[in-house]
């Protein structure tokens, strides 16, 4: 499981803005081999991999 949380809320750039309320980030959708928000924000899977690891 990915921990976001710090990137979320401590990188200073507006497209992470929505994602800090709750229900925004949980309004996600998988898209191949990563997840995606409605305001268009994904990180890539080996973003994920290196997060989880």
């Amino acid at each position: 499981m990915a921990d976001l949380r710090d990137i979320v809320f401590n990188d200073k750039r507006s497209i992470f803005r929505p994602l800090r309320n709750e229900n925004e980030f949980k309004n996600f959708q998988l898209d191949d081999y990563t997840i995606v928000w409605s305001n268009e924000l994904d990180f890539a899977p080996e973003f994920l991999f290196f997060v989880v690891f």
